[in-house]
């Protein structure tokens, strides 16, 4: 079995990919996709998990999904205090998110961060953005990111009680993070 990403603790997959060589009970027959799809989707919601499978494909067996990705993404979600107006320029305050966790702004400049993305496009060497991987201390620090960007986007769905003052204070970014592969903690780290 492979897998192409892993997530760390508090950060959620979407459309993760994995691959997995099933025997059949009986020779010369293969599993449907669609009955792959079914199986564990019922099993899954048995168990109450969380995690739901989208699709399965039959393919060649020399494929593995982590060492034939085209490419990895990521997205990490931001709340930045505002100052009130629809400016880019963030003011010095303190917000609770829902997950009981405290962030602080400090006069975050949005045009000055989407500038130091820019920065990050690029065949880097990005050693300095990465942590010593015990499974492959040689590996070639140098990478390609196809895509490092920061957008404004709407509020999420939340319930009424958080609609308060406060709340419409805060402005949503999305940065969205793109490349063929990276270095163990290079995204969390950049």
């Amino acid at each position: 079995m492979g897998i192409s990403s892993r997530t760390d603790a508090g950060v959620h997959a979407y459309q993760n990919t994995l691959n997995v060589d099933l025997t059949h009970p009986f020779p010369d027959t293969i599993y449907k996709p669609s009955f792959i799809t079914e199986s564990v989707n019922r099993i899954l919601a048995m168990k109450s998990h969380e995690i739901t499978v989208l699709e399965t494909r039959l393919v060649p067996s020399y494929f593995h999904s982590r060492i034939n990705a085209k490419y990895r993404s990521y997205v990490y979600r931001l709340a930045v205090a505002s100052d009130g107006d629809d400016g880019d320029q963030s003011t010095d305050s303190e917000t609770s998110t829902s997950s009981n966790q405290s962030t602080k702004a400090n006069s975050l400049d949005i045009s000055l961060v989407r500038q130091c993305t820019e920065l990050f496009v690029g065949r880097h060497d990005f050693a300095n953005f990465s942590s010593v991987d015990s499974n492959n201390r040689e590996k070639d620090t140098v990478k390609t990111l196809d895509l490092l960007q920061l957008h404004q986007c709407p509020p999420p769905l939340t319930s009424f009680e958080l609609q308060t003052e406060a709340y419409s204070r805060l402005r949503f970014y999305e940065l969205h993070i793109k490349a063929k592969s990276f270095l163990y903690n290079q995204v969390r780290r950049m």
